[in-house]
């Protein structure tokens, strides 16, 4: 099998070779994979089928691949076997890599997941539409005015988002910056920085391989990086600003036959001014560029962020000269009138991530063969929340220098519409002014959001994100708190305990959030919970548990076990007259617990047993053993307690031993009802589910959530019960900060004692005893279609009162049981898989 030509030249910027080094070579051993299954594959990697080579660099190859989990189609990046086989090697793909992954913006390549299959490390990315700034140069030669700053101005908010995390990219360059398309695939849309292969920590060591060779490309590259000396961010914005000039010039800054050659002149040369090689250029636009190309950092601006503002305030003070007529069009209608709808971080932006690019390499333009998935979950975009004042943003002293999370894509949608608006315009008289830009927000109240946006959990905690997003937008635009726009900072768990505790120590020390919203696992919640306490914070968690807790730090927004897990086992029991129970789950404390509040409550049952029970490491995919032992066992009903990924597995496995819901029903208390499209509803048709909110629920609130969510993310997406918890969860905090008048924790716990939020679930009341929340319990059972009913005369729409304990054991005894179950993973709240 041939390499696809058209292919290659689509991601070979996300391999890391330099373009004097691109070309075609013959085809590597692919020994790594497991065999291929059907005759359109290559073979596997981990869960990833791997569908064909894209191109090889001078680290990776990359596959086009599809996410058997989530369904979607990406790129895949794989360290060369012979490469990977030095530990050495690995450990810096994978470092770098999860630190790409951890990027937070519109404006960088998605990572979805970071992994390592045996000894190969790969990473899967987002499938891109579009094109490469400098494929666009090669056509154009220099770009318009307003295009060129566009285009800048969103790379900045890229960079923004990697300097955030103490980053540095060091090779930022017309190749590295792609021009994402629209869904026509032949609209500019937005820019990526790609290529993130390079990124180092701020001031982290040499900037030489090991073989001593300067990294990056010459041409746009900062002269303390070409001399090897440590970097900071303002190399890359030397970089930007090369790129600036290049594609206001349609020349070099700094050319030259050789390395040699550009690396003097990086040292002695000074490009010519802007305005002279390109006078319709701005002198204020000519000065920044040349301030972005000073020789010493200090000279340069001090930040991206600082950057974009200065583009906006360029653009406030010409727009004196803007005609009223003058309307962005043609490439640029995209930009400015795209709303910031995505998460940046994340992962993936409507149907975009659903399309294969290829490109026509013999002509000068592209063309587009995409190929729409269906059947496939609909993405969850994610992004920092714009506060009702964003618009005051743009001005300069509005921005501090430094690290700023939520600089990405919601000061672009503003800032990047008013260059493009009063650049489009420039020279034209007689415009109206654009309304003057203010001094500034109130100072923002920061809070976190802490959840897995990647990793087996990425499935079901991402929706959460965007529900916890959507209430502080609510809140912002209903004036804030106490007068204050609410500033989210979002971070990544990755499905890992040991990440979200050491996130949430960052989100309540350095970050100073008064308020996190997160967690999903209970393992998570247990990993995280000393650190509220030890620092006083306030978590606020969205999910259904197993009870046995109550802390002081932390307000319990989910079911209870009283309030599903016992319902559930009810139903299954007394309206669906099961008998033989099987109960599957993944191996923590959740699942662990839960079959132990199960089996207490079977005991009361009469005639009723527990026959058969299995537990999965948690993102585990091998089910197989757990299915031969549910044939052996030959139960009547399943309850499942798996979460993650591994659900997807299971219920595949299910269905192909011919063991159908209408001959096996299962009954899931850990599936969320957004996570049903991605798992394939037609497998679970006829299955139930135990929740306190499906989005059929008749009330107007409910109704309200769903339309609003929609409009925000897209009409395709779908809610659930731990969303509804999260968006309750963010207006309960809000309402009592606002009784209390103080954002501060203490006092915040204190006004939410029996605090009440009309929402979706209902009328949701916080007991004042135990913080955990009176709600009701429903059970739904899933269609075909994806969508879930109620079923009728089961659960209760009255608010159930909370009992974290279950009286079956003595609170000694269930103490005594968590205690057993820490040892065992040696301290831990999940079995360690391998």
């Amino acid at each position: 099998m041939a390499p696809d030509r058209t292919g290659y030249q689509t991601h070979m910027h996300l391999l890391g070779a330099s373009d004097s080094t691109a070309y075609f070579k013959p085809l590597p051993d692919f020994s790594f994979l497991r065999p291929p299954l059907g005759p359109d594959e290559i073979g596997w990697l981990a869960h990833y089928r791997i569908l064909r080579l894209i191109g090889i660099g001078g680290m990776g190859m990359v596959f086009e691949a599809e996410d058997t989990q989530l369904q979607r189609p990406v790129a895949l990046k794989v360290m060369r076997p012979e490469l990977s086989a030095l530990l050495a090697n690995r450990t810096r793909f994978l470092n770098e890599a999860r630190a790409a992954a951890l990027l937070a913006s519109d404006h960088v390549v998605t990572v979805y997941q970071v992994e390592q299959d045996g000894d190969v490390p790969f990473l899967a990315m987002q499938l891109l539409r579009g094109e490469p700034l400098d494929a666009r140069l090669a056509r154009a030669g220099r770009l318009p005015v307003a295009e060129a700053v566009t285009i800048a101005a969103q790379a900045a908010a890229g960079l923004a988002a990697v300097h955030d995390k103490g980053l540095v990219h060091r090779d930022i360059k017309p190749a590295n910056l792609w021009l994402e398309a629209d869904q026509s695939g032949s609209t500019f849309h937005r820019v990526r920085v790609l290529d993130l292969g390079l990124v180092r920590e701020t001031g982290a060591g040499s900037q030489l391989t090991a073989a001593g060779v300067v990294v990056g490309t010459p041409h746009f590259m900062a002269p303390e990086q070409a001399g090897g000396l440590p970097v900071d961010p303002r190399a890359d914005l030397f970089s930007l600003g090369c790129v600036l000039y290049t594609m206001l010039s349609g020349e070099l800054a700094f050319p030259g036959g050789s390395t040699m050659a550009v690396l003097m002149a990086l040292a002695n040369h000074t490009p010519r001014p802007l305005t002279t090689v390109n006078p319709a250029v701005p002198p204020e636009l000519a000065a920044l560029a040349a301030q972005l190309m000073a020789k010493a950092p200090e000279d340069r601006p001090g930040s991206a962020a600082e950057v974009i503002a200065r583009l906006g305030a360029l653009a406030a003070t010409r727009a004196h000269e803007a005609s009223p007529q003058v309307r962005p069009s043609g490439v640029f209608s995209g930009t400015t009138r795209q709303q910031p709808s995505t998460r940046p971080d994340s992962a993936f932006s409507d149907t975009q991530s659903y399309e294969i690019v290829n490109f026509n390499l013999s002509g000068g333009s592209s063309t587009f063969d995409t190929q729409p998935e269906s059947g496939m979950p609909t993405p969850a975009p994610r992004g920092p929340v714009t506060p009702p004042a964003a618009p005051a943003l743009v001005s300069p002293g509005a921005w501090q220098r430094g690290r700023m999370v939520s600089v990405g894509i919601g000061l672009v949608a503003v800032g990047v519409a008013l260059v493009v608006v009063s650049l489009l315009a420039f020279g034209k008289k007689g415009g109206q002014p654009v309304p003057e830009v203010g001094v500034g927000p109130a100072e923002p109240v920061v809070v976190g959001i802490l959840h897995s946006q990647s990793g087996t959990m990425a499935v079901s905690e991402n929706p959460v994100v965007d529900a916890t997003l959507l209430a502080i937008e609510e809140v912002n635009a209903a004036g804030g708190v106490l007068g204050r726009p609410v500033k989210p900072v979002i971070v990544d768990g990755r499905s890992d305990p040991e990440e979200f505790a050491r996130l949430a120590e960052k989100l309540l020390s350095e970050d100073k959030a008064v308020a996190v919203f997160g967690c999903w696992t209970s393992a998570s919640r247990k990993a995280v919970r000393p650190v509220f306490e030890r620092n006083r914070g306030l978590l606020f968690y969205p999910v259904q548990y197993e009870g046995l807790e109550q802390s002081l730090r932390v307000v319990y927004l989910g079911l209870a076990p009283n309030q599903q897990l016992i319902p559930a086992i009810d139903f299954l029991t007394g309206k669906l007259g099961k008998k033989k129970l099987f109960l599957v789950g993944s191996d923590y404390v959740f699942p662990r617990t839960a079959h132990e509040i199960i089996r207490d409550r079977v005991r009361e049952l009469p005639d009723v047993a527990v026959v058969g029970e299995s537990f999965i490491p948690l993102g585990s995919p091998d089910v197989a053993g757990v299915i031969e032992r549910i044939k052996v066992c030959a139960p009547d009903a399943i309850v499942n307690t798996l979460n993650g990924g591994t659900n997807f597995h299971f219920f595949r496995a299910l269905r192909a031993a011919g063991m159908t819901a209408e001959r096996l029903p299962t009954l899931s208390v850990s599936i969320a009802e957004s996570e049903v499209e991605g798992l394939n509803p037609a497998a679970l048709a006829g299955d139930y589910l135990a929740a306190a909110y499906f989005q059929t629920v008749d009330r107007p609130e409910s109704r309200a959530f769903v339309d609003t969510f929609r409009s925000r993310y897209g009409e395709g997406r779908v809610v659930s019960d731990p969303m509804a918890g999260a968006y309750c969860g963010v207006h309960l905090w809000a309402q009592a900060a606002t009784g209390a008048g103080t954002v501060d924790p203490t006092a915040v716990l204190g006004s939410l004692r029996g605090r009440q939020f009309d929402g979706p679930r209902g009328r949701v009341t916080i007991d004042p005893d135990t913080r955990h929340a009176w709600l009701p319990v429903r059970i739904g059972q899933i269609r075909a279609d994806g969508q879930v009913s109620l079923v009728s005369g089961a659960g209760t729409e009255v608010p159930i009162r909370p009992i974290p304990y279950p009286p079956s054991r003595t609170l000694t005894e269930w103490e005594q049981f968590l205690r057993g179950l820490q040892f065992g993973w040696n301290g831990r709240w999940q079995a360690p898989y391998q």
